[in-house]
């Protein structure tokens, strides 16, 4: 669904693996991904596990993107002690 979103808006997906640990994106993996047509870092937490924002918030900065989040798999999950 999150890539549809994507899709539907006429813009092109990239996909980035995940953290086999995590079943997020990996962070580490973000800034390979990366092209001068990235707009945005679309992101969706998974089975109520926050992706880790810290380090997408600071990639999202440093290449001035937006950071879009998908948080419908991650109800009642808290990151940093907020929900």
């Amino acid at each position: 669904a999150t890539i549809n979103a994507i899709i539907h808006s006429k813009a092109k997906p990239v996909l980035c693996d995940i953290d086999p640990n995590t079943l997020n994106i990996d962070p580490l993996k973000i800034e390979e991904k990366i092209n001068k047509r990235t707009k945005a870092i679309v992101i969706m937490h998974y089975g109520g596990l926050p992706c880790d924002l810290t380090k997408v918030i600071s990639i999202a900065r440093k290449y001035k993107l937006r950071v879009i989040t998908d948080a419908a798999h991650a109800i009642g999950a808290e990151y940093k002690n907020k929900k």
